[in-house]
């Protein structure tokens, strides 16, 4: 099992066959060797792997001199870089946080639970945004929501138009405001009020499309005995099913590959409720349902 999993993430198409063996292992000095992997013990970079170098079960050590030009993988051990270099992404694979020590490299921590509590905070901070905004504005929600359901296509459509008129809009309020010198000592202020403008714009849209996905989940069932209360339910669940992706792919985090694709879909999915609904909003203002 540890030798599958070092080669997903180790190997590649285009690298080298990795040297595994078993036991401590050592790059000596003055040395260049392909992908390394050491299994059972630790791994001594004093010299140059042309690839990838990985650990399993022990620690990967690259001393003063050494050099790994591509990844540097610990499973159940650690990753220390003590003067020498490493050119691709630090991995360790013990579900805590790496070596503190790293100053010129990263780390990229496969731990579950970092990822996971931050989708939950986002999920929090949707739901209070959500709430809040149903129950001040649920009228401007339901004119979004059916501007949805007359057309998906051409919702999506303008947002991708509105998005890309984000920047020129931004070039915009620039100039505009460069027209007099109180103006100048604006532009700072403007721009920050301009991309809450988006941002809320956006927030607002996805609030519509989370409601209508929601209400398509349950089927158009409802116990509430209010109209409100069923759009907040029906929110509740839309935001749920789309944050829930990215639990989901969270919880997977430790495979690699499996991770990458279900964030790809949750990637996709946000993008595509977030597009839809900011064109949205651009149509029913344009049309002026608002």
């Amino acid at each position: 099992m540890h030798i599958l999993l070092t080669w997903l993430l180790v190997a590649s198409p285009f690298a080298a066959q990795a040297d595994v063996s078993r036991g401590s292992r050592v790059v000596a000095p003055n040395v260049t060797t392909s992908s390394v992997v050491a299994i059972g013990g630790n791994l001594d970079v004093y010299g140059r792997v042309a690839g990838n170098a990985a650990a399993v079960r022990g620690d990967l050590i690259v001393h003063p001199g050494g050099r790994v030009d591509g990844k540097a993988v610990a499973i159940l051990g650690t990753v220390r870089n003590e003067g020498g270099s490493i050119g691709g992404p630090v991995r360790e694979f013990r579900g805590r946080e790496a070596h503190a020590g790293f100053a010129r490299t990263y780390v990229v921590s496969n731990s579950p639970w970092r990822p996971m509590r931050l989708a939950i905070s986002w999920l929090l901070v949707v739901m209070v945004i959500g709430f809040a905004v149903i129950s001040v504005a649920g009228d401007k929600v339901e004119i979004v929501v059916n501007t949805i359901r007359g057309g998906v296509g051409k919702s999506v459509w303008s947002g991708v138009l509105g998005q890309l008129a984000i920047l020129p809009g931004a070039v915009g309020v620039i100039v505009l405001l460069g027209v007099t010198i109180i103006g100048i000592l604006l532009i700072p202020l403007g721009l920050v009020a301009y991309m809450f403008l988006v941002s809320g714009i956006a927030m607002f849209g996805f609030i519509a499309v989370a409601l209508l996905t929601g209400a398509a989940i349950t089927g158009g069932k409802s116990r509430d005995d209010t109209a409100r209360g069923a759009m907040l339910r029906a929110f509740l669940t839309g935001a749920a099913a789309y944050v829930g992706l990215w639990i989901v792919a969270a919880a997977f985090a430790w495979m690699p590959l499996i991770g990458a694709l279900l964030r790809s879909l949750a990637a996709g999915a946000t993008f595509i409720a977030v597009t839809a609904g900011f064109g949205a909003v651009l149509r029913s203002y344009w049309r002026g349902d608002f």
